[in-house]
This record gives C-alpha cells, structure tokens and sequence, in this order.
C-alpha cells in the first residue's frame, strides 16, 4: 500500500518530466533509451501501453520524457550521436517515422 505523501512525491516527479523525442520508430526509442542510461540520465517512456493496444501498426507516437533538470545533457547527448533532429520541438519540427 503506498501512503499519500509517496503518491504525491512520484506526481510532482512526473510533472518535473520534458519531452525528449516523440516517435513511433521502437529502433529509434530503444537507441535513445540506451544513450540515456549509458549516461545516466533517467529517461521513462510515456504511452507505451496505448502502442501495446494498438498492436504493431504504429499508429500511436511513444514520448521519451527525461528529467527537466537533464534535458540539456539529454539533448547534446542526441545531438553528439547524430540524431539530433528528433529532439522534440527541433528546427525540423518533427516525426520522421
């Protein structure tokens, strides 16, 4: 059973969360995942349970959200491996897959 004050403590965590990619590409999802954990960097994925639903027609975008105080690091951390154009809200604007 979790007490009130741990439910609020993971809300207010969830609300410290910005979006680092929105995609429906999993080989893309699952890279970025891992430039995150290699540099420790926690990175949760939003919507994953709609995309299950969906099955595999990837009709639902999946969002990698990461703590706002690392999004900088997250971002440079895309940027250096080459796939800085899927940061959301890059000059490119956007999904590609």
């Amino acid at each position: 059973m979790h007490s009130t004050h741990a439910w609020g403590a993971f809300v207010v965590y969830l609300y410290d969360m910005r979006e680092l990619i929105l995609t429906t590409d999993p080989v893309l999802l699952s890279f970025v995942q891992s430039l995150m954990h290699d540099a420790g960097i926690e990175a949760l994925v939003f919507d994953q349970h709609i995309s299950i639903v969906e099955g595999s027609i990837s009709a639902f975008p999946r969002r990698l959200m990461v703590p706002e105080a690392s999004w900088d690091e997250a971002a440079g951390l895309m940027r250096d491996a080459g796939v800085g154009e899927w940061i959301a809200g890059s000059q490119s604007g956007c999904e590609k897959g």
